[in-house]
């Protein structure tokens, strides 16, 4: 009787676990009024290789969580890149956004697998059901699995090789756009996203890797921890499916006439429709989902209902704590102390005072060049780099003579501010003096001056003068911190222009007048710092939060 062969079983293909990496994108916005601020004033990162770094734009920070084989242990890591700055209070005080109306900010997602890699000798082995036969990379090369040695017909294999690779990263490219994409668009702000796809952001946006390849289409999504996991969890789930076992979306929506178009000018309102099927597809033809529902439907619940969760600050979306600044609203010199504390403590990490001079110190004088330094830094650190910032007057501060006894000098420029306003300066640097419980009798003398004209050169400034303060060696000596308070409510009498400069709306673009230091102190009121029963009429600056008119600006 003929025995029958049985047809024999193409070799056990080698598996491997699919990596998931990111480097998320995020700005940083000034703690007074959340305004965007520069990130390398705040960030050293000069390889570009910390987990807390700067990306390639000095606008931008930038985390680099160490890659996982699983998406919640990925997300876990961005957590601790977050709370490892949690002692810096310089940066932890400022707002932390994954979107903008100014700044471009993506969060790009890696994967990581050998039958994706750039890598030829770290390409997984494969089998090839034209030849029939089990392959691997040694050293670059091509080897048959079962001789050991380089085929005949290695032009062939290396040429299903590069077909292979192209079109499993293809069919992972456009499962992403349509599955991931396509519902994350929905929680972004409209302006935002615009901004955003003007210079990157189109759907297919990616880059082979030694390791993989980079999908860079994406905002960027650390909004809050869990929206963070429900894109990371469903990112994975597709790049599982789509690498692993060759899965290509039965419908995609990109294939939708002017999907792009709409896609890329941002139109929610005509794209909606086709999330119905988006999400049909994601619950049913990816097997992860199963394991990832909980995550994933946080993404789809949202998406469905255009929530703008894009805009939520971060480390209140990760339930980090944090300190928050308020504005500076002063009723009392107890609050005005906090408030200035509050500022002083906002500083750049530059060596100078930063763009903009609002105090000058005395080189020759002990600590009064410090001081100067100091309330710069803070300042530029909260007010908005404009020109209108740059037209105040600004304040010199030196030091008294050791034997002229403790005393505060103000001059001041008697055109910019008048009689009775000074006086009430004078009372109020009396209060903080009290507030302090600084134990030594200090004068504080008020000397009236025509307009002062400084050179220049010798000044380092071409902005006029508006006050001289002359503080004693002892206040410097033992208090500095009290010297720059003080230093600082002089600034607030006699430069206006921090009042009167504007901001743009971090969400909407607008612009909108700045409330950093709203001069309650120039218009006393009930239970005020300062109790003045009549003074003459003065413009008084109300916070307003609608947009400015040019004429306005002007």
């Amino acid at each position: 009787m003929p025995t029958v062969t049985p047809k024999p079983k193409p070799p056990k293909i080698p598996t491997a676990k699919l990596m998931i990496g990111s480097d998320p994108e995020m700005c940083f916005g000034s703690p007074i009024d959340n305004a965007t601020v520069e990130a390398c004033e705040y960030l050293e990162d000069s390889n570009h290789r910390q987990p807390f770094g700067l990306d390639g734009c000095s606008s931008t920070a930038e985390l680099r969580p160490k890659p996982t084989t699983d998406p919640l242990t990925h997300a876990e890591n961005i957590r601790k890149i977050l709370l490892s700055k949690k002692n810096d209070k310089t940066l932890y005080q400022l707002g932390f956004f994954s979107s903008d109306s100014r700044v471009s900010i993506g969060g790009h997602v890696h994967f990581g697998h050998p039958r994706i890699c750039n890598s030829r000798s770290k390409a997984m082995p494969f089998y090839s059901k034209e030849l029939g036969k089990l392959y691997i990379m040694r050293n670059g090369n091509v080897i048959d699995a079962t001789t050991k040695k380089r085929p005949k017909d290695s032009f062939q294999v290396d040429a299903n090789v590069s077909r292979l690779m192209d079109k499993t990263i293809a069919n992972l490219v456009t499962n992403l756009d349509t599955l991931l994409t396509f519902p994350l668009m929905f929680t972004e702000i409209e302006k935002h996203a615009q901004k955003r796809k003007g210079s990157y952001g189109k759907l297919g946006d990616h880059r082979r890797k030694e390791y993989g390849m980079e999908y860079r289409p994406l905002p960027s999504w650390l909004a809050n921890e869990k929206l963070t996991k429900s894109v990371l969890c469903l990112a994975y789930a597709i790049g599982h499916e789509s690498i692993l076992n060759n899965y290509l979306v039965k419908e995609s929506i990109k294939s939708v006439s002017g999907f792009e178009n709409c896609f890329n000018r941002h139109n929610t309102r005509l794209l909606r429709p086709f999330l119905k099927e988006t999400k049909k597809a994601i619950t049913t033809e990816l097997p992860l989902y199963k394991k990832y529902k909980k995550e994933i439907d946080y993404l789809l619940y949202h998406s469905t209902r255009n929530n703008p969760i894009l805009q939520t600050e971060i480390k209140l979306g990760w339930n980090i704590p944090h300190r928050v600044v308020k504005n500076i609203v002063l009723m009392s010199a107890k609050e005005l102390v906090d408030k200035i504390t509050n500022i002083l403590s906002i500083k750049v990490k530059t060596s100078n005072g930063g763009r903009h001079t609002f105090v000058l110190g005395s080189p020759e004088d002990f600590q009064t060049k410090e001081i100067g330094n100091n309330l710069n830094k803070a300042l530029n650190s909260v007010l908005p780099n404009t020109d209108l910032v740059n037209q105040g007057s600004i304040v010199v501060v030196y030091g008294r003579k050791k034997e002229k006894g403790e005393r505060i000098d103000i001059s001041y420029d008697k055109n910019r501010m008048t009689t009775v306003k000074a006086k009430r300066l004078q009372k109020i640097i009396q209060e903080l003096l009290k507030t302090y419980k600084y134990k030594r009798k200090v004068s504080v003398n008020l000397y009236p001056q025509p307009p002062y004209e400084w050179n220049s050169r010798d000044h380092n400034t071409e902005k006029p003068v508006g006050m001289r303060v002359g503080l004693g060696r002892k206040i410097r000596e033992e208090n500095s911190f009290l010297a720059e308070t003080i230093t600082f409510t002089c600034l607030m009498f006699t430069n206006q222009s921090i009042y009167k400069s504007y901001t743009v709306d971090r969400i909407t673009g607008n612009k909108k007048t700045l409330p950093l230091l709203v001069p309650t102190l120039l218009t006393p009121v009930k239970d005020s710092l300062v109790g003045v029963e009549k003074h003459e009429k003065e413009p008084v600056n109300k916070v307003d939060n609608s947009p400015l008119s040019n004429q306005e600006l002007e």
